[in-house]
Order: structure tokens, then sequence, then C-alpha cells
């Protein structure tokens, strides 16, 4: 891992956006369809799919592939990808808490 290297890796936006989109957007956007698709009748099946789906299930292969075998760009990548998922979660978490179903 050559740290010297990750200023040059930032830099490249158009690498960013492609994972962003990819993993936030058609990722799961592709895994609710088929869910739906081949689950219309099992509905707790469906949304096991789709949760598990979401879930981000990203380690440094897929990445390093997307990033054309780059090790910095990879490691870049995974952390932008935890650091994301991180501020999603809690965001999730805290949404869930300050707006109980009413179910007390």
């Amino acid at each position: 891992m050559r740290y010297d290297r990750l200023g040059t890796v930032t830099r490249d936006r158009k690498l960013l956006v492609a994972s962003l989109v990819l993993n936030w957007l058609i990722g799961p956007a592709v895994m609710f369809a088929l869910a739906w698709l081949l689950l219309p009748d099992l509905p707790t099946y469906r949304t096991g799919l789709i949760i598990v789906g979401c879930a981000l299930h990203r380690d440094g292969a897929d990445l390093d592939d997307l990033s054309g075998g780059h090790r910095e760009a990879a490691a870049v990548l995974v952390a932008l990808n935890s650091l994301f998922q991180m501020c999603v979660c809690v965001a999730r978490y805290s949404i869930w808490n300050f707006f109980p179903n009413g179910s007390d």
C-alpha cells in the first residue's frame, strides 16, 4: 500500500461517483426488482431478500475490479463505502428511534 498515492486516487471523481452509484442505487434496485419478480406471493421471503440484498457486503475484491486493480483506489473505495454505510445506518437508527411506531 502506497499512502503517498491516495491523493491522486481521491481526485478521480468519476471512480468515486461510479462506486457510490453502483453500490447505493443500482445494487439495491436490482435486488428489489429480483425479489418482486421471483417472490411475488411470499412477502416475508421477499422482504428478507431485499434486506440481505441491501446489506452491502462489500469487500476489496469487487471494488478492486472496479478500480482497475489499483490497491490504493480499492482502499479508498472500501473506506468511502464504509463511511457512507455508517452514516446511512446511523441515520436509519436515529429516524426509527425518533419516530416510534406507537406500539408501546
